[in-house]
């Protein structure tokens, strides 16, 4: 009992204060645990990470074949397209001669397009024949007698081959057939309010066959009918004209009720 006393104060002495040389290789063997045992934990994390580095790299011979698989698909996308340029450009040939202007062909092209046909150079006279001398215009120049044919009162404008007034339905009805056999485009026209612009000829279409206005304006006969109920108005009748006979016909009648 009285030896280890000492001891085991010694030792209690040399875990605090090392000392002598047993002390120094207790406090070694701790040292030396303690290192060890970092540096397998270092060995550990280092072959954790290798391990996930192994997961998620891509070997490089994955990598080669892809770069030469795409190398290989743009080739070959290249080489296809390059044979449909030159099939296309194949039947290509160059124009031989002088040059010439577009603009300047175009015309020419729309002026031959536009030359007149026998038929359509006699419509003139045989619309004459038809409906008299006095009843049908040049609509290719403008006047005081014409404008009011080609143009509009709210939009539109353009030229006609002629203009012609019939009279009567049976007129009316040769006229048109005249107009049609002719190989011309026929423009119907009423009193020419010009709401939508329909009602003129139009210069600026591709249809390069020439037009006729085939006005109605001397179709002005209306009458009632059903006692009153109803009113047969022929294509020349204007509003204002039918509200003046209404209110003629039937001084008790209201203006609103025209419509």
């Amino acid at each position: 009992m009285l030896m280890l006393l000492p001891i085991s104060a010694r030792l209690s002495g040399q875990a605090i204060r090392p000392s002598s040389s047993k002390s120094f290789s207790f406090g070694r063997s701790l040292t030396l645990r303690s290192s060890s045992t970092a540096a397998a934990a270092t060995a550990s994390s280092a072959a954790n990470n290798n391990a996930n580095n192994n997961n998620f790299s891509i070997k490089l011979p994955t990598v080669a074949a892809l770069v030469g698989a795409s190398l290989l698909t743009g080739y070959c996308v290249g080489s296809v397209h390059t044979e449909q340029i030159t099939e296309i450009q194949k039947d290509r040939a160059l124009p031989k001669g002088e040059r010439g202007c577009c603009s300047c062909d175009e015309e020419r092209s729309k002026e031959e397009a536009t030359k007149l046909t026998d038929a359509q150079t006699q419509l003139s006279t045989k619309l004459q024949k038809i409906v008299g001398t006095s009843h049908v215009h040049d609509g290719l120049h403008e006047s005081s007698s014409t404008g009011k044919f080609l143009k509009g009162a709210r939009l539109g404008y353009g030229k006609a081959l002629c203009i012609v007034q019939p009279g009567t339905l049976e007129q009316a009805i040769k006229c048109l057939q005249a107009i049609v056999d002719a190989g011309c485009v026929v423009v119907p026209q009423g009193s020419n309010t010009g709401l939508t612009g329909g009602s003129v000829p139009r210069n600026d279409t591709e249809d390069t066959r020439p037009s006729v206005v085939l006005s109605m304006k001397r179709l002005d006969a209306h009458f009632p009918i059903d006692d009153g109920k109803r009113v047969v108005c022929l294509a020349g009748v204007g509003i204002s004209t039918l509200a003046s006979s209404i209110s003629n016909w039937f001084p008790d009648r209201e203006s609103h009720s025209i419509l």
